[in-house]
């Protein structure tokens, strides 16, 4: 390629020297028809994050988890079904118990709130939080529908970087 990723890589290093964190997602042609697959790579990714938190800053990590479940609410658990490393991350409340079947329109609504309100406290938490997305050419419609919602809402405050191949999209 052309060094996309690697310049997008390059500026790792001074988001986490000011304290920042840096997390990359990308999409794939073998999975075009899985819709999320690049923001669920990305959610991954950032479980892991919020894992180390666990283990390093035990108060931190129990303020965030709370701000995640409070604000979240019910819809943790559509997350979790879609990414389920977020159950154990999260250590989700036994209490909670939500019908979730991501074929409905409601459903699906209530699932792009979920990404939507945990992108808004994790913005909070983490200073300087870059997210990186990978082969764009490749995303599904509801990812673009979730990334634009992302992008525009002034309560996430992120800097989005997207990467994608100009010869491989067209017009539309």
């Amino acid at each position: 390629g052309t060094g996309k990723t690697a310049l997008a890589e390059s500026i790792k290093g001074v988001v986490g020297r000011r304290g920042g964190l840096y997390i990359s997602g990308k999409f794939d042609l073998q999975n075009l028809r899985e819709p999320y697959y690049g923001i669920i790579s990305l959610f991954r990714q950032l479980c892991g994050e919020i894992l180390e938190l666990r283990r390093t800053n035990k108060d931190r990590y129990q303020d965030l988890r709370n701000s995640i479940i409070s604000e979240v609410g019910d819809e943790i658990l559509l997350l979790a079904n879609v990414v389920p490393v977020l159950e154990e991350v999260i250590e989700i409340p036994v209490l909670m118990d939500v019908v979730a079947d991501h074929g409905n329109k409601e459903a699906k609504e209530r699932l792009k709130y979920g990404f939507l309100q945990f992108f808004r406290v994790i913005s909070r938490y983490f200073d300087h939080l870059v997210i990186v997305i990978d082969d764009l050419q490749w995303t599904d419609a509801l990812s673009i529908e979730l990334l634009d919602g992302i992008i525009s809402d002034v309560n996430i405050r992120i800097m989005f970087i997207g990467i994608y191949r100009s010869n491989e999209v067209d017009e539309a």
